[in-house]
């Protein structure tokens, strides 16, 4: 009986480990992603360069550096861009087809956000914290800008 018992302590410890291996403390997590919005290198980069096409990776998604940490979690990270990429390419159909439907170019962000966004459904990903989307109807294309510029 001992055996035994001692081979389910094994095994549960084991377990244990894996998991905080792959998840990390809870505590830590939380420290880590409020650190990751305060220091978050695309809001840098629209600070420093200005606006930016809105592209998968902009989002602040959940998966965002999953696979870095660690590897078992990659399919996740990969869920998530891969989300992105689809709602990003669904932005850009719906737009070509409101053009051809209407023979002209979209002429401001309200519009945008009406006839594209809003008829179609279409949930953007969210952005980190001062950064906002807006439709650049001179360059015909949606674009990640600082929210502080816009005022």
């Amino acid at each position: 009986m001992s055996i035994r018992r001692f081979r389910i302590q094994i095994q549960v410890s084991l377990c244990l480990a894996i998991i905080v291996f792959q998840f990390g403390c809870v505590g830590e997590r939380s420290e880590k992603s409020s650190k990751a919005v305060s220091n978050d290198p695309l809001k840098k980069m629209v600070d420093q360069n200005g606006p930016i096409k809105a592209a998968p990776g902009v989002g602040k998604y959940q998966g965002k550096g999953y696979g870095d940490a660690a590897p078992l979690l990659k399919p996740a990270s990969v869920y998530w861009n891969a989300k992105e990429k689809l709602i990003f390419s669904l932005v850009t159909h719906a737009k070509n087809q409101y053009e051809a439907l209407h023979d002209r170019k979209l002429k401001s962000h309200q519009e945008f956000m009406d006839e594209i966004v809003t008829a179609s459904r279409i949930k953007l990903p969210k952005l980190a914290d001062g950064l906002e989307y807006f439709y650049d109807a001179k360059a015909g294309e949606l674009m990640v800008r600082s929210a502080s510029s816009s005022k």
